[in-house]
């Protein structure tokens, strides 16, 4: 819902969009090792 404005104003959706793909190979890589 937020989204919007942020990809209106650019960086600030781009750090959101780099950190959730962070925060996902940062899991996944912990889910692999729990494997």
């Amino acid at each position: 819902m937020e989204e919007a404005p942020c990809v209106v104003c650019g960086r600030p959706a781009d750090v959101r969009v780099n950190r959730t793909l962070e925060s996902m190979t940062v899991a996944g890589r912990q889910f692999k090792e729990s494997l």
